[in-house]
């Protein structure tokens, strides 16, 4: 059997037609008085792949349940997870395969179709500082960085706790300069 993709179902081809001749040949050889011709035309069978989105997936425990659009909750491992990636986003549109397991439907692989949508940008747009305010996160997050520069002259990285918090104030201030556009 040959599998191929055709406008996002999977299509199936038998080989009907190429044994179809030999073996009418064959069985007419072997009994000259058979008469009944076998199927010559190919047959196609279309499987729909399942679709849904995710439910939600804890990164620690690496497991998470997915909802597909039938409504049933399918479990999904880490080990079904689109390669480079380490977790899945809660509402994320996915594409998976389906096995039974024993404890109900297991996801085998995971493909990622859209992204989850994103609530971060329109919070931003309503809760942005004002020009005054972000002067004193700005200057706060240039102290930081001269630290960090410090730092990195001595010939090491900045300690664990301030590079913590230069990756907050970086993203803060991000978002605050993001939200204009």
């Amino acid at each position: 059997m040959r599998v191929g993709k055709h406008d996002g179902a999977v299509v199936v081809y038998g080989l009907t037609m190429l044994l179809g001749n030999a073996l009418a040949r064959l069985t007419r050889a072997l009994y000259p008085g058979w008469s009944h011709r076998f199927p010559t035309t190919a047959t196609i069978t279309r499987c729909t792949v399942p679709t849904g989105k995710v439910r939600f997936y804890d990164e620690e425990k690496g497991f998470g349940f997915l909802s597909s659009d039938e409504g049933d909750d399918v479990f999904v491992p880490r080990s079904a997870l689109p390669s480079g990636e380490t977790a899945l986003k809660r509402g994320t549109r996915v594409e998976f395969d389906i096995v039974a397991g024993k404890r109900g439907d297991q996801a085998l692989h995971v493909r990622l179709l859209e992204p989850a949508p994103s609530v971060s940008r329109g919070l931003t747009l309503r809760d942005r500082k004002p020009a005054e305010d972000m002067v004193v996160v700005v200057e706060d997050l240039i102290a930081l960085l001269d630290q960090a520069s410090t730092s990195l002259r001595r010939g090491h990285y900045p300690d664990r706790q301030l590079g913590s918090a230069m990756g907050k104030a970086l993203r803060a201030v991000a978002d605050q300069f993001e939200a204009g556009k």
